[in-house]
């Protein structure tokens, strides 16, 4: 089983106003000095209240302090004010994109980018494209969606193309609802990923709706209630549900490894309900699958305009394959790199023709004209699907130590710039 890359955005290129986010406020969070980068939103907000960018940092800084009260609340009032952001295009746009993202319960934060500064980024909910779209080619209104606030709007700057950027409906379906009623209203726009179709992208609906295709495996996954049940009680529930020891278990919404885990006794899954407060839970049937018998893999197609586009092959010593893993691992092994250089330069001889033009296949039953699988091919041939849907964060991270990977990363963002000008042509 695998965990995908968490979805978070870095959003000084994605949002920021350039003179805003370079001036010296930009430059203070760099540095980590958040008492005065504070300060001086404070100060611009006194003379431009409307400055949705000066609210953005300030909320970043109140959550990556715990303020997470105060943080929603500026944030909120921000977004009130003025729900969008325009990015101007660094030459003459070729086309103005209107991009959708839901904040009604993803929030900004503070991360450090590879050379150690801090960067504001959305955490949950979005997919970034930040290493997608041209800058130098588009023009881009960055929408936020709270409270159903693009239904009211009526100062939305007139745009060619939607990215709906919103990715993960257990975090924001209320935001993808109200997307779905705004597009219904608007008739027919060139849009990309429509809201109603990635709706139905969470674990549950996927495992409902794909598990029974032909050379797929896609683990029995149950969405279970805790709020309020017992150890006793849940285990019950998920022995009626027909799990078998072992199984996974992971809070809706999340992407990352910091709640998922694999339960191999009752007590096991008594004790992880006791430390979480999620109110749901997703139960994952475990399905081992390895390679040479002791080699945990993973497998990534992005899904492009209907095509796919291979950009890793990551072998691991664990179960739960993620990206932190890749240094420690994949670089003292010369033949897992060498393997995952054969899946990048020839997906479809590598897990077998059959099994290439299943996946390719998923693009109708899916709908989205962007999202990633993750997936590996065991023993008797069939497709073991970890994930699929459009959250998985597509970025250059990887390829500072593993450089093969960048003109495979580059095919994506060259194709997805391609889709862009077929649909608005």
């Amino acid at each position: 089983m695998t965990d995908q890359d968490k979805t978070t955005t870095d959003a000084s290129p994605a949002y920021g106003d350039a003179e805003f986010y370079n001036n010296s406020t930009g430059a203070l969070i760099g540095k980590g000095e958040f008492d005065e980068a504070a300060a001086a939103c404070l100060k611009v907000l006194e003379t431009e209240p409307d400055n949705t960018m000066a609210h953005i940092f300030l909320s970043a800084i109140r959550f990556y302090r715990g303020e997470t009260e105060a943080a929603a609340s500026i944030l909120g009032e921000g977004v009130r004010r003025k729900p969008f952001i325009v990015k101007k295009c660094r030459k003459e746009p070729t086309a103005r994109i209107l991009r959708v993202r839901g904040i009604d319960n993803s929030r900004y934060t503070l991360g450090r980018n590879s050379k150690g500064q801090y960067k504001i980024k959305l955490s949950g909910g979005n997919f970034s494209d930040t290493h997608l779209t041209d800058m130098d080619r588009y023009e881009t209104i960055n929408f936020l969606v709270q409270d159903n606030n693009i239904l009211s709007c009526d100062d939305i700057p007139e745009f060619d193309i939607i990215i709906n950027s919103i990715a993960d409906p257990d975090v924001e379906l209320n935001s993808l609802t109200a997307l779905a009623e705004f597009l219904r209203r608007k008739g027919n726009v060139p849009l990309i990923n429509h809201p109603d179709k990635v709706a139905e992208t969470s674990r549950d609906r996927n495992y409902r709706r794909l598990g029974g295709i032909d050379g797929i495996v896609f683990p029995k996954t149950v969405r279970l209630a805790t709020d309020g049940a017992d150890g006793g009680a849940l285990i019950k529930a998920v022995e009626e549900n027909g799990f078998a020891y072992p199984f996974l278990v992971r809070e809706p919404g999340s992407q990352t490894g910091r709640t998922f885990s694999m339960i191999t006794a009752p007590h096991h899954l008594t004790a992880y309900v006791k430390g979480g407060q999620a109110k749901e839970l997703y139960v994952i049937q475990y399905v081992e699958s390895l390679l040479l018998g002791s080699f945990f893999r993973k497998m990534r197609f992005f899904c492009v305009d209907g095509q796919l586009y291979p950009v890793v092959c990551h072998i691991d010593t664990t179960w739960n394959v993620h990206g932190e893993n890749r240094a420690k691992i994949m670089t003292q092994n010369e033949w897992m790199m060498e393997d995952e250089k054969s899946f990048l330069a020839d997906g479809r001889n590598y897990i077998g023709h059959d099994q290439y033009e299943c996946l390719k296949g998923l693009y109708k039953p899916v709908g989205l004209d962007y999202f990633g699988i993750d997936f590996d091919i065991m023993d008797d041939g069939r497709i073991l699907i970890f994930e699929l849907n459009p959250a998985m964060r597509h970025h250059f991270g990887h390829a500072r130590k593993f450089p093969y990977l960048t003109p495979y990363l580059q095919n994506v963002t060259g194709a997805f710039n391609r889709m862009i000008d077929r649909k608005i042509a």
